[in-house]
């Protein structure tokens, strides 16, 4: 979301069970270093499409996330430019 500038949103996921059939699922959490930057992308902002969210290190994401027990929901707002 913060690099596409609001562009992109990840769809919440879902599985649906099948009971006559296995299924198997893996998950994959990949992440980047505390110290890097994240950003919208520049390609992304234009005079008509503004920068939507200030850069940050992921560190301080990450704080922002445990601080608020796990809850994505309002974890980007602290990065949130004001209109």
């Amino acid at each position: 979301m913060i690099i596409s500038n609001n562009k992109l949103k990840g769809a919440e996921h879902r599985a649906v069970t099948n009971s006559k059939d296995a299924r198997t699922s893996a998950a994959f959490f990949v992440s980047p270093r505390g110290d890097s930057i994240i950003e919208p992308a520049r390609e992304l902002i234009k005079a008509d499409n503004r920068q939507l969210y200030r850069a940050f290190e992921f560190r301080e994401f990450v704080s922002n996330l445990r601080n608020g027990k796990g809850k994505s929901e309002g974890a980007l707002e602290p990065f949130k430019l004001q209109a």
